[in-house]
C-alpha cells in the first residue's frame, strides 16, 4: 500500500501487516488509605486552632479596650463633675466670707444681694452635688467619697448657720477642702 508522496512504494511493510486487536486497559488496584484522610484533617486542623486562638485573643484585646476606654470617660465625667462642685463650694465660701466682712464692718446681715447671691449659689451647689453622688458608683471606694462629699457640704452649712466665722473655721474649711480634694484623686485614679 502506497501512503503518497515523498513515501515510496513498498509492496509489503511490516508495519502495514501489524493489526491491533484490543486497546490496552490500565488497572490501578489500591487500598483505601486512611493516612491520607489523616494528614488532610491534621493538616487543617492545626491552622484552624491557630485562627480560632487569635480570634479568641483578639476578643480579649477588644473587650479590655473596651472597658479602659469605658473608665476612662466614666473618670472624665466624674473629673468635671468634681471640678463644678469644688468650684460651686469656693464660690459659697467666699460668698460667705463677703458677707461675714459686712457683718463685720456693721453693714447689715439683711444685705439683699448677698442674700440672694448667696441663695443661688447654694442651690446651684446642691444641683452640682446632686449630679456628683449620682455619677459616683455605690461600691466600696464610692461610697467612702460619697460620704466626704456629705461632709464638706455640712461643714459648709454649719459655718453658715453660725453667721460669723472665727480663724479656726478658716483652718478647718480649709484643711477640709483639701481632704475633699485628696478625697477626689483617690476615687478617680482607681
Amino acid at each position: 500500500m502506497w501512503s503518497g508522496i515523498p513515501f515510496l512504494y513498498v509492496h509489503e511493510r511490516l508495519a502495514d501487516t501489524i493489526s491491533i486487536d484490543k486497546i490496552a486497559t490500565v488497572s490501578v488496584d489500591s487500598s483505601f488509605s486512611w493516612e491520607t484522610i489523616i494528614a488532610a484533617f491534621i493538616s487543617g486542623l492545626v491552622p484552624a486552632l491557630i485562627s480560632l486562638y487569635v480570634i479568641r485573643q483578639n476578643n480579649e484585646s477588644v473587650r479590655y479596650q473596651q472597658s479602659r476606654e469605658d473608665k476612662r470617660n466614666y473618670a472624665a465625667h466624674v473629673r468635671l463633675n468634681v471640678s463644678e462642685y469644688a468650684y460651686q463650694l469656693t464660690k459659697v465660701k467666699e460668698l460667705h466670707s463677703e458677707w461675714i466682712d459686712e457683718g463685720i464692718k456693721g453693714v447689715s446681715y439683711k444685705r439683699p444681694e448677698i442674700e440672694k447671691n448667696m441663695s443661688a449659689a447654694l442651690l446651684e451647689l446642691e444641683k452640682y452635688k446632686v449630679s456628683l453622688l449620682i455619677s459616683v458608683l455605690d461600691d466600696e471606694k464610692g461610697l467612702a467619697f460619697k460620704k466626704s462629699i456629705n461632709d464638706i457640704q455640712s461643714y459648709l452649712s454649719e459655718i453658715i448657720i453660725k453667721k460669723h466665722s472665727s480663724i479656726n473655721d478658716s483652718r478647718n474649711w480649709v484643711g477640709r477642702y483639701s481632704d475633699f480634694i485628696s478625697d477626689a484623686n483617690k476615687y478617680l485614679n482607681n
